[in-house]
């Protein structure tokens, strides 16, 4: 174990790295009311030794080295569960790792089961057990105990042995890569883009909402997240979900526009005008681009659509039969309806994870040809 606390260090031993075919990479972090994590360790094995690079020191000013390890696509880079590892790395280095392995995801491919934990993963695979002790300390105090740092160092000095045992055949793996790929690029999709792009409100079907509430709820959310990732705060800290909820519920714009100023919204805009500008945009008619889907409509398209929904399944489960793959992964009942629902809005709604990546490739023309069978889809 290397405890990597000053520049020259950092630069020295990812130096001595960079002829390695595989590195096994884990994180720590912490929220702290923040939108991003916040670094607190970065573990780097080589299946023989660890790394531990302390991002808290103040003696690391550039992190050009550690962003030249990890876009090398001539090594392989292996993560069990990349999603906030690659955050840490991103908002360090501004770049992502090139030529990921992520267990997690292979072994979903592989039957092992859906979001296994590095642990249970160990377990199955090594039958090595590790402590769970310290998945819940402050990973940014110094000095760090010796058996945190044992801990930290177990998180990672497994996983090359672990990438060993999930190698499978050229078309598994293929799919795991492109699989890891997806996820990627929905995680810097997360950081770099607006709710707003992925028409958020869709997603709270729980509230029966008319076309302007619709709208309202829809402006509110791309508001709130563009505000916390500028502030990096959660999102609570400026409006809860309730918030939200009880100012959408409004039957018309003066109602609307008293739940704003008595929520004190006004507070988190730097001046009047910025205010103006935001609740106008609240006020103006609703632009013509906007996507409404009316839940009562909604149910019972999918209630009279049954049957293709079955026939969608039945194409699932045999490709899933034919490569041994959970069904799970290739498409989910949720997923098959958003794919309909889709096509009944004549893509005007963000396209469905079935038609994109290794799942258009796999299933996405298939599940197409299942619909033409079915003339009147887009129709109730």
């Amino acid at each position: 174990m290397q405890w990597i606390s000053t520049q020259s260090e950092l630069e020295y031993r990812l130096n001595s790295l960079c002829n390695k075919p595989l590195l096994a990479i884990d994180t720590e972090f912490i929220y702290r009311n923040t939108y991003f994590p916040i670094p607190a360790l970065i573990q780097i094995s080589d299946g023989e030794s660890v790394l531990l690079i302390d991002p808290c020191s103040k003696k690391i000013t550039n992190w050009n080295p550690l962003k030249e390890l990890i876009e090398d696509e001539n090594i392989i880079k292996v993560i069990h569960s990349l999603r906030e590892d690659i955050k840490i790395l991103y908002l360090l280095t501004n770049s992502i790792p090139k030529n990921i392995f992520d267990t997690q995801i292979a072994a979903h491919f592989l039957n092992y089961g859906e979001q296994l934990s590095y642990q249970n993963l160990l377990e199955i695979l090594l039958n090595k057990k590790i402590d769970k002790l310290h998945t819940l300390i402050n990973w940014r105090k110094r000095p760090l105990s010796n058996s945190e740092l044992k801990y930290a160092c177990e998180d990672v000095i497994y996983l090359s042995e672990i990438y060993y045992k999930l190698i499978y055949t050229d078309v598994i793996s293929s799919l795991i890569y492109e699989e890891t790929q997806y996820n990627i690029v929905e995680i810097l999709d997360s950081i770099n883009n607006d709710a707003s792009l992925k028409h958020p409100h869709l997603k709270w079907k729980h509230l029966n909402l008319n076309k302007q509430q619709s709208y309202w709820l829809s402006v509110l959310l791309a508001w709130r997240d563009k505000l916390a990732k500028k502030r990096n705060i959660i999102i609570n800290r400026i409006l809860s979900n309730n918030k939200i909820n009880f100012l959408v519920i409004s039957d018309n714009i003066d109602i609307l526009k008293k739940k704003l100023d008595n929520e004190k919204i006004y507070s988190f805009f730097d001046n009047d005008v910025e205010y103006i500008k935001f609740k106008n945009e609240l006020y103006d008619s609703i632009p013509n681009n906007f996507i409404y889907l009316d839940n009562t409509i909604e149910r019972q398209f999918i209630k009279n659509n049954k049957k293709v929904i079955n026939a969608l399944q039945d194409v699932v489960n045999k490709k899933s039969i034919e490569l041994n793959l959970p069904t799970n992964i290739i498409a989910r009942r949720k997923d098959l309806i958003e794919f309909l629902t889709y096509l009944k809005h004549e893509s005007k709604l963000t396209k469905p994870k079935i038609l994109l990546s290794w799942r258009k490739k796999l299933i996405g023309n298939l599940l197409l040809n299942v619909v033409k069978d079915y003339p009147n889809i887009t129709n109730l």
